[in-house]
């Protein structure tokens, strides 16, 4: 009888159920500390309120999508991107898309970063909100930016989304993290450090992002062979800057200082390589014209990028457009290199007689406009049946480094991929760009050298594992030794890094999450059984 007993009083003496299977009233949130998914979240979804907000929900997001899919044509031959609206029936319905995708993220980012187990409250709600009502002020500013002149508020207004696309990988990327870190040791209590990881790796990422994206350029220096370049013009140097994409973000003073810098550097000749501004002739050309002011001894030549027709709700759109940005340039003294060349250096009698020690700089057009490599390069020498080296100007790496190679292009420079900007941006910038993201690369024997940008940031200003640089090009005669470790080598190292660590984080959640729920459920099967 004390044995029968005995159960009983133990029983009456310990909680009868774990935390994470009481029932909860109201909206709490009681995640425990061995599970990523608590009792609150279990029990929350089973509200017929949450079951009919979520439904309300799905119904919004069909209905934005299906309208940005019916509203969003082609211009020009081209599909607009979809963070650049053609007309503001586009834009609304493209905010209003966005808005509802923010409502999750809003929700289970909060839900992250707050503390674990305890009630929700006004105070939660009110946080939900602000953050949601952030994020929309933040993709309308992106999404409306391009036509807006420069202004703090703007500029307040991208920095937030970008923070907001930050934080999605970032929180992602901890709670996978603290998954593995469950699986692998035995204390499943480290749920409870969460929060603050998320806070702490959320604080310091945006910092470093802010920090990066609005620093100075720095002067790259790189040494580009051109393979039968004369040995009298080794060391020749040759300036390029791209990715400006001055306008609402990059205001007149980032201009001039970047103006500034071009100058004290000496060049003999500077190359404009696309996506100079954002907006058109009438809408930035003010802006610009301290930038015109350059001179080199042998000249400054400009090469059009995607962004230059991507003025599509402009008179005539986006090719027209293009077109406006090239006479521009040249009406300011800029030749333009589109589909074609110019022979350099310009020594007196060498130009005329074709007799000297030369190479080419040809320039060809974005794929969005009429680009023709054929034309962009000179015809081989009567005499000889060779060519001048050519270095090719070319905003974007890929296709044109592929045709260039098999032209006999002795060596191309390019931007157009902001060195994947924001990590781990990296390898989708990558894979978009055929694996050529920054630096220095050879394709079929050709030196290929892309920039990261002289400001390189589109969307938003911030940056991370990217810098903005004004690229100074020495050519060379001679191979030269490869070049230093940059950053976003390192970017591209941990993108896929967070990659491998997110899959693991999937399978060690859904582990866990198991492993919890049949511990939960064995306790109420004994019970029941006795």
């Amino acid at each position: 009888q004390d044995d029968r007993a005995a159960p009983r009083a133990r029983n009456r003496s310990s909680p009868e159920l774990p935390t994470e299977t009481r029932p909860i009233k109201g909206f709490v949130d009681e995640d425990s500390d061995d599970s990523p998914i608590g009792a609150g979240t279990r029990a929350l979804v089973q509200r017929p309120a949450v079951v009919a907000a979520l439904v309300v929900w799905c119904l919004a997001l069909l209905g934005a999508g299906a309208a940005v899919s019916a509203l969003r044509g082609e211009v020009d031959g081209h599909v607009p991107p979809f963070l650049i609206p053609a007309d503001s029936d586009v834009l609304a319905a493209t905010t209003c898309l966005l808005s509802v995708l923010l409502v999750p993220w809003a929700l289970l980012a909060w839900k992250q970063l707050r503390p674990r187990r305890c009630r929700w409250g006004v105070a939660d709600a009110a946080a939900v909100l602000c953050m949601w009502f952030a994020g929309s002020f933040g993709a309308y500013s992106l999404l409306s930016a391009r036509d807006k002149a420069t202004s703090t508020l703007t500029i307040v207004g991208t920095s937030i989304f970008g923070v907001v696309g930050l934080s999605a990988v970032v929180l992602l990327l901890v709670r996978c993290a603290v998954a593995i870190a469950v699986c692998a040791a035995p204390h499943r209590h480290l749920w409870r450090w969460e929060p603050c990881a998320a806070r702490l790796a959320m604080l310091l990422l945006s910092a470093l992002a802010l920090v990066s994206g609005f620093r100075p350029a720095v002067v790259q220096e790189v040494d580009l062979h051109v393979s039968g370049l004369a040995d009298a013009l080794d060391g020749y140097t040759l300036c390029m800057i791209s990715d400006l994409h001055a306008g609402p973000t990059t205001g007149v003073d980032r201009i001039i200082e970047i103006t500034q810098q071009l100058k004290t550097l000496h060049c003999t000749a500077i190359v404009f390589n696309g996506d100079m501004a954002e907006g058109t002739v009438v809408q930035r050309g003010e802006e610009m014209e301290d930038l015109a002011t350059l001179t080199a001894p042998d000249g400054v030549y400009y090469v059009p990028g995607n962004h230059e027709f991507y003025n599509f709700a402009a008179p005539g759109g986006g090719r027209s457009q293009a077109v406006a940005w090239t006479r521009w340039w040249e009406a300011h003294g800029v030749r333009s290199l589109n589909n074609t060349y110019v022979r350099l250096p310009r020594v007196k009698g060498a130009l005329e007689d074709g007799a000297g020690d030369s190479f080419v700089l040809a320039g060809v057009d974005d794929p969005l406009g009429f680009p023709n490599l054929s034309a962009a390069l000179p015809p081989a020498d009567a005499a000889t049946a060779q060519r001048p080296p050519v270095v090719l100007a070319a905003h974007r790496p890929w296709p044109q480094a592929e045709q260039a190679s098999s032209s006999g292009v002795a060596a191309q420079i390019s931007g157009h991929t902001h060195g994947g900007q924001m990590w781990p941006v990296h390898v989708p910038a990558a894979q978009a760009s055929h694996g050529l993201l920054s630096g220095l690369y050879d394709v079929g024997g050709m030196p290929l050298y892309v920039s990261d940008g002289t400001v390189g940031s589109y969307m938003t200003r911030l940056r991370l594992l990217t810098q903005a640089e004004i690229t100074r090009v020495r050519l060379r005669s001679r191979p030269q030794p490869g070049q230093g470790l940059r950053q976003a080598d390192v970017g591209m190292t941990l993108s896929k890094l967070y990659l491998l660590v997110v899959a693991l984080g999937v399978v060690a959640m859904v582990k866990t999450h198991f492993e919890h729920h049949g511990s939960v459920r064995g306790p109420r099967v004994l019970e029941a059984e006795g």
